[in-house]
């Protein structure tokens, strides 16, 4: 039993290759965090050793174990982090090498989940390669990524890649009322939240500090946007002091503004029914905002524009800056962000 929000085509396609014992020997997972590809990729891990009857049965010993992230024959790469760069290194792939031409030890097969396959190195993704070219029997790669765009090609062209797209905001909300028994008002908020990200709106719920400083972030958006300048270029020099160790932060944080402006750009296109929309939209009052669509338009794209000129190690206070410089200031109103209507 996969239980597993949404997904169909991909877990059908899956369940087809389990059948007929025609599994690919690597896969890559790809779409935003929290859609999913971790989840689906433990609960093959788990069907490709399972001992029960309905693969995965998730209540053998091999399936516990591997949910417990204590099985031998499973092993989980993740992402390191050192000076605020992000990476899996060679050192990584290369002590998983010798391992991948064992036989399984209490399994029936050796399976490789590595979390952020973007964030291979060169070095790390060739020697990689070198494994997927000729790849050992009863031994599966599982790689979960972002965006594919960062992965090696070579590596791409020998994986099956499946797309993880973010899922319906009714059928999140199913799926928190009915298998996590949350209020319905609670499962709308989060779900309209995790803009198609099951596993954002399940943390949320799980854990109330992750969700309210989510709301915390909002609120201090919608009082950006009608500060001063000098109150904007205050908080992106705070941004930009903690972006060479906290570059995660920042960048999410980033983001999360972006989509802030995106949002109301969504309400002023909808005037007519403004609630439904998304969470974001409750701390806002787009037909009062004293900005143009164009404007709106222009100051989210801009913000991602500065991610990708972060990444490319540009100097953050200058970035940062020039980012502010270029956003209006939205006439004055006193909306409660609290407030469900």
């Amino acid at each position: 039993m996969w239980d597993i929000i949404g997904h169909g085509p991909s877990i059908d396609l899956l369940n087809s290759g389990l059948a007929s014992k025609r599994l690919a020997h690597s896969y890559i997972f790809s779409g935003p965090s929290y859609v999913g590809k971790k989840t689906t990729a433990i609960k093959l891990a788990q069907a490709v050793n399972c001992i029960g009857e309905a693969p995965p049965c998730g209540q053998c010993h091999q399936c516990e174990s591997i949910a417990r992230q204590i099985h031998a024959d499973v092993m989980l790469l993740q992402v390191q982090e050192e000076d605020g760069h992000k990476s899996i290194p060679l050192d990584a792939i290369k002590a998983i090498q010798p391992l991948a031409f064992l036989k399984p030890y209490t399994g029936t097969c050796r399976v490789f989940i590595i979390d952020g396959a973007e964030f291979l190195t060169v070095q790390a993704a060739n020697a990689l390669l070198k494994i997927l070219e000729e790849p050992p029997a009863d031994t599966l790669f599982l790689l979960l990524a972002l965006d594919t765009k960062r992965v090696m090609p070579t590596v791409l062209s020998r994986c099956q890649l499946l797309n993880f797209r973010p899922l319906p905001t009714s059928e999140i909300i199913h799926a928190l009322t009915v298998k996590w028994k949350v209020p319905v008002e609670l499962a709308t908020k989060l779900a309209h939240a995790a803009r198609g990200r099951p596993g954002w709106a399940i943390k949320g719920w799980e854990d109330p500090e992750f969700f309210n400083g989510y709301l915390m972030q909002l609120d201090r958006f919608t009082e950006l946007a009608i500060a001063p300048l000098e109150g904007r270029l205050d908080y992106v020099a705070k941004l930009a002091s903690i972006y060479p160790q906290q570059r995660t932060v920042v960048t999410e944080t980033l983001y999360l503004w972006s989509k802030w402006w995106g949002d109301l750009l969504i309400h002023a296109f909808r005037e007519q029914n403004p609630v439904q929309d998304s969470l974001m939209i409750e701390h806002k009052e787009g037909d009062q905002s004293g900005i143009s669509l164009d404007e709106i338009a222009r100051v989210a794209q801009c913000i991602l524009s500065t991610v990708d000129l972060l990444q490319i190690n540009v100097n953050p206070h200058l970035a940062l800056q020039e980012m502010v410089l270029s956003m209006p200031t939205m006439a004055k109103h006193h909306p409660d962000p609290k407030d469900p209507r």
